[in-house]
């Protein structure tokens, strides 16, 4: 639990899954709860998001969030199905100041 950061929303296909989490990390009871990621980043003021998606999908959520402005952009490996998805999420960040991390998570 760190003072100095505040989680505000969590997106999941599955709504319940997203109150468990909620519950089980002790998050604040504000916390909103969205099923589609492109409607939380179009009502979300974020400055990091950290994308937890299916492959296909790391392109499209990493640009649409470098277009909304978000600091910080974080997704697991592999970071696209293709170079040019790459070259694409590269260049979405770049322009908008963006930074990209890509991890494996464990």
């Amino acid at each position: 639990n760190n003072e100095d950061v505040k989680i505000t929303c969590l997106c999941d296909r599955n709504i319940e899954k997203a109150k468990e989490k909620i519950k089980k990390f002790e998050l604040h009871k504000d916390t909103q709860i969205y099923s589609e990621y492109k409607k939380m980043l179009d009502n979300e003021e974020l400055d990091i998001v950290e994308f937890l998606l299916p492959h296909h999908l790391h392109a499209d959520a990493v640009i649409c969030a470098a277009k909304k402005g978000i600091k910080t952009i974080s997704v697991q490996k592999p970071m696209a199905l293709s170079l040019e998805e790459a070259d694409k999420m590269i260049e979405a960040c770049k322009k908008s100041g963006s930074i990209l991390s890509i991890y494996e998570n464990f």
